[in-house]
Formats: C-alpha cells, structure tokens, sequence
C-alpha cells in the first residue's frame, strides 16, 4: 500500500496499449472479437482511451470491450478512484500458494471486495518482487455484469 501511494504521488501521467480478447463457446454459436487500444493516464484522474482497431463480433465489441472502457473511466472520476483502489480500505488481501507465479512475480494474492460494487473485482493478483506492483490480475467483476475478465 505505501509503494502504491508513492508510486501514485510520482505518477503524471502514462499510456499503454492493450489487447481485449473474447472468445465465447456455447450457444447458440460460438463468438470471437478483439479490440486493440490506446491508453492514456494523466493525472490525478483521467484516462482516455482510443480504438486502433477491432474485428469480429459487433455485439461483443459494442457491448463488453466499450462498457469496459467507460466503466474504466468512470472508475476513475471525481472522488471513485479513492473507492477502487487496490487497497486495505476496499479489499480483503488472503496469500495463497500459485505454481503460476514466476521470479519477476512471486507473490499471490486472492482478493474480495469488501463491498461488491460494479468498480471491483474479486479474484487473483500477482505481485512484484522487487517494486510490490501488480503485474498480473485474473479477476471477474465484483458485481454484474458476471463476465470473467483476465
């Protein structure tokens, strides 16, 4: 939690790119669809997001990867930030042992939302051995949507 304040003190801002993958087996037939972004954190809190591109289904595009996005962003507005931070005040931390931990990452954590809102999640985190940043979650909403998200 402290490097986490003091990274967040440093931090003016960032960009990224990410890759949203979703492949969906069942019925009535099988969907696929990616979306390839850009990401952009100023602070104190906004992100901006850009779409380079995206294929395949237009349901899953328009209705999981950009409510993802939005809900990103709101996640982040006014006074929401201090209520999804990972930390103590808004989630309950378990180590756990993980034979998918590896040397950068080592460190498991499971963890549950305090109070279920549409912001948090519950599942894993991995940690870093040498900064204690999270570089890896496998988690699923907290509340709805149910869809897993890794």
């Amino acid at each position: 939690m402290k490097r986490n304040a003091e990274r967040a003190n440093a931090l003016g801002s960032y960009r990224g790119r990410r890759l949203y993958r979703l492949d969906y087996v069942g019925f009535p037939k099988h969907l696929h669809a990616e979306m390839l972004v850009d990401m952009r954190y100023t602070a104190p809190a906004s992100k901006e997001f850009t779409v380079v591109s995206q294929s395949g289904e237009k349901w899953i595009i328009d209705h999981v990867f950009k409510r993802l996005l939005e809900t990103e962003r709101a996640a982040v507005e006014g006074e929401n930030w201090k209520h999804t931070a990972l930390d103590n005040q808004n989630y309950k931390f378990t180590s756990v042992a993980d034979d998918g931990a590896d040397e950068l990452c080592p460190y498991a954590l499971a963890v549950e939302p305090k109070v279920p809102t549409k912001f948090l999640y519950r599942g894993r985190v991995w940690v870093n051995a040498k900064n204690f940043a999270v570089c890896r979650i496998e988690a699923q909403p907290a509340k709805n949507p149910s869809i897993s998200i890794t």
